[in-house]
Parts: structure tokens; C-alpha cells; sequence
């Protein structure tokens, strides 16, 4: 993806992506580059400094069960929702045990 291009493709071979995936529809930002995770970010309203993750208004979103600023490079997107946490075992346990029905 070039730096430029903000523009986040779901799609593969003209398909949808949410048709070639089975449930839950989950994949990997671990080895995404940057610019790719940012422009996620922006496209689902929130943004980055190129270190954190931040909300709309430009403030760092800390993790709601750890109380921490999200890293970049540590952030973790629950599947079917908005809800951004660092990729600390206990926040994604924490969340799991919280909404049961997205496990």
C-alpha cells in the first residue's frame, strides 16, 4: 500500500473478503505494516501518530480493562465491533469473559 493511499480494499479476486472467509472472520494485523493499520484506524474513526492509537479528537485510547495507551503496534481489533485492545492476553481474556457470545 502506498503512503498515500488511505483506501482499505476488502475485496480479493472481485469477491468480498466477508464471502471468502468463514465465521468468525478474523485475521491478523501482527504483521501488517503501519500504514495499513493507520488507514484501518481511519476508517473506522479514529487515527494514529504513528505510535499510538487515537480517538477522533486526537487523544490516546487506553485499553478499557488495563487502563493502558494502546500501542500501534500492540493493538488488537475485536472481531465484528470497534473495540480496539492492546494485545495483552489478559484485556482479550478480560473482553472475552465480558461479551461470551463473540467467542
Amino acid at each position: 500500500m502506498r503512503s498515500s493511499d488511505t483506501s482499505i480494499k476488502l475485496m480479493a479476486d472481485d469477491k468480498p473478503m466477508h464471502s471468502r472467509l468463514e465465521p468468525p472472520q478474523v485475521f491478523s494485523l501482527k504483521g501488517a505494516p503501519s500504514d495499513f493499520k493507520i488507514a484501518l484506524l481511519h476508517e473506522l474513526g479514529f487515527g494514529s501518530d504513528g505510535t499510538k492509537v487515537l480517538d477522533a479528537e486526537g487523544n490516546a485510547v487506553k485499553d478499557p480493562y488495563l487502563g493502558v495507551e494502546i500501542p500501534l503496534d500492540r493493538m488488537v481489533l475485536m472481531p465484528g465491533s470497534t473495540i480496539i485492545l492492546d494485545d495483552n492476553p489478559a484485556s482479550i481474556a478480560s473482553y472475552l469473559a465480558e461479551h461470551p457470545e463473540r467467542e
